[in-house]
Parts: C-alpha cells; structure tokens; sequence
C-alpha cells in the first residue's frame, strides 16, 4: 500500500513525479490526458499529469481497488459488495452489475463497444458485461484453468486478453 504515485514519462525514464496523496492509492486509469486514482477514504481523484487534483468524485471506495475510464465513462469494482459499477465521468450512476456468477471482482476492461471483461477473484472466472450492464456471459472458468484471476486487460487494436494472477503469471487468449 502507498500514500503516493510516482508519474514516470517513458519516453523518458529519468522524468518522475512523486505526488502525495491523503491515503492509501489503489487502482489507476488513464483517459484523455487524466488520471483516475482510487485514494481509501476520499474517492475517486482525478489529477492532470502534473499531479494537480482537478476535482475529486464523491464515492464509498472502502473496497474497491480496480478502476478503467474510457471517453465519458468510469468504472469501477466493490469486493465486497461483489458488484461492477458503471458511472459517468462526473460519477454519476448509469448502472450496477451484480451477479452471484462473479465473487470479488477485481480487473476489468473494456471493449469498443464499452462491454466490460471483468475477472472473478475467487469466483476464478472472466466475464463478459454488456454495455448497457444488463446481460452477461461468463467466457472462461477454473476448468480453463483460472485460479485467483486479479487483472485483465482487453487490447483493442490485436483482439487479445491478458490475464494476471495472483500466483504471478500471465495467460494472453484471442478474441474472435
């Protein structure tokens, strides 16, 4: 756990910014020059790439640790309330998924389309949301040999999966 992000450009690897926060950083987006940080106890912090806090979205991040953004929406999700949320970029709910398919949500994705990959952490599963966060499909389970899935990350232009595990391996799948 950290209380600071450190910004590193990768063009140049020398550049770095450490930037304090007020607690605990959790998951991180990037989306159109922004950053979107989960910081425990204040929300979601949206700072420029300078670090300066632009403004803060008022939501309970007391379990929530993944986080992706696209054009105009957030998303986000709740370990514990096993639920994949979809917010605009103010945080304003458009919907809440909850399924007893998916136990503890960690990583998600998210496609063209904005349909969300997201990964069950004990439910050891990867699941597939629709946009509008109303039907689902669960695309693979344990008997693909999921265990522990934390991190998925859907590459848009290759139509590839990637997953990551607990256990500090990768598994990359094509779309088709």
């Amino acid at each position: 756990m950290s209380e600071y992000l450190e910004i590193i450009n990768t063009k140049n690897t020398s550049e770095r910014k450490r930037v304090n926060c007020s607690d605990n950083c959790w998951g991180i987006s990037y989306q159109d020059q922004k950053l979107y940080v989960i910081v425990f106890r204040q929300g979601i912090v949206v700072m420029d790439l300078n670090g300066k806090t632009l403004n803060t979205i008022d939501i309970n991040v007391g379990s929530v640790y993944h986080i992706t953004t696209t054009s105009d929406r957030i998303y986000y999700t709740d370990q514990n309330s096993n639920t994949v949320h979809c917010c605009s970029m103010t945080g304003q709910e458009i919907w809440v998924f909850k399924d007893q398919s998916i136990s503890k949500p960690s990583g998600l994705s998210v496609d063209s389309n904005q349909n969300v990959f997201v990964v069950g952490k004990t439910s050891n599963n990867l699941t597939l949301i629709q946009h509008d966060g109303k039907d689902s499909k669960v695309l693979l389970t344990d008997r693909n040999g999921l265990k522990s899935p934390q991190a998925v990350h859907y590459n848009k232009q290759k139509k590839i999966i990637c997953l990551g595990f607990k256990i500090e391996s990768l598994a990359l799948y094509l779309v088709s």
